[in-house]
């Protein structure tokens, strides 16, 4: 059974906000092209005898940006979509055109989906992207997959053995600093496999917003509504560097230990997440490599 492709659909007023944060960034970086590839919609509504009724909707956009620059500026495009619409939840990625589509005819699966499949926001040139999109082998699909999950989860639960060594210890600093690793690890595997995008970055917020795009399950576990919520996560957040290079930094018992119990759940969801969408990719391999797989050749004598 193979997985149909969907192409995304923004309401009016959805639209024309997003237009507003592409003319922002037209002016202030060197765009060929921007697509919106997701688009998250959240409506809460809420009724008492003592207030009116009110509905409160929240969007979460993502968006993919080709620029000109050789360099990777993601960090300061995030940055300025960030500050500039604080009222907007925005998760953007940005690569070199040529990065993508050399990319795109060696059969990359997310910058495939993204630019055939996604919403062109804006074009430099008033056209669509000037390249040929190749149909994509399930087989290779899968292969590929199980091998980033096989190296990718070996790399989280050896994070999360470590850190559970230095929680037995009294190593409260370096227990959360390898937690945050083991949550780094386990985005980049889920992300790979049910997207196709090799992610580099290491903040553990873009990252789970990131996941967003096909499970809430993720963020839901570190859901950050609550104070005690963000301050448990910005522990996670600071670790990365204040457990390295800041001598005062002390992160305690009673957190350490709450945050190991949250990581462990947290990649425990993850291995369902990426064996439920590998057992897809299976079923999207065609009917004859499952009959030479049970059948195979005999061996020459």
């Amino acid at each position: 059974m193979a997985m149909n492709r969907q192409n995304l659909n923004l309401t009016t007023p959805q639209y024309n906000k997003l237009i507003e944060v592409i003319n922002s960034l037209v002016t202030k970086y060197n765009v060929e092209y921007i697509y919106c590839f997701g688009c998250l919609n959240e409506v809460r509504s809420a009724a008492s005898c003592f207030i009116e009724d009110v509905t409160i909707a929240d969007t979460h956009y993502f968006l993919l940006m080709l620029t000109t620059d050789i360099t990777r500026i993601e960090h300061s495009v995030q940055d300025h979509v960030t500050g500039a619409f604080p009222e907007m939840n925005i998760t953007i990625l940005v690569h070199a055109i040529e990065t993508v589509t050399n990319e795109i005819k060696q059969g990359n699966r997310f910058f495939n989906a993204v630019c055939r499949d996604g919403l062109q926001m804006y074009s430099f040139n008033g056209l669509r992207l000037n390249t040929d999109f190749p149909n994509l082998n399930p087989s290779t699909t899968l292969s590929r997959a199980q091998k980033h999950y096989e190296h990718r989860e070996g790399m989280a639960l050896g994070f999360l053995q470590s850190a559970s060594t230095c929680l037995e210890h009294g190593y409260y600093n370096n227990c959360v600093f390898q937690l945050h690793q083991a949550i780094e690890q386990a985005c980049i595997m889920v992300i790979r496999i049910y997207m196709g995008y090799r992610s580099d970055m290491h903040n553990l917020a873009r990252l789970i917003n990131l996941c967003r795009c096909f499970s809430d399950e993720p963020f839901e576990l570190f859901p950050r509504k609550t104070a005690e919520e963000k301050r448990q996560f910005q522990i996670l957040i600071r670790s990365y560097s204040e457990t390295r290079y800041k001598d005062e930094y002390q992160i305690d018992s009673a957190d350490a230990d709450k945050l190991f119990t949250q990581v462990v759940e947290f990649l425990n969801l993850i291995k369902i997440l990426c064996n439920n969408r590998l057992e897809q990719y299976r079923n999207e391999v065609p009917t004859v490599i499952s009959l030479l797989e049970n059948h195979p050749a005999e061996p020459v004598s």
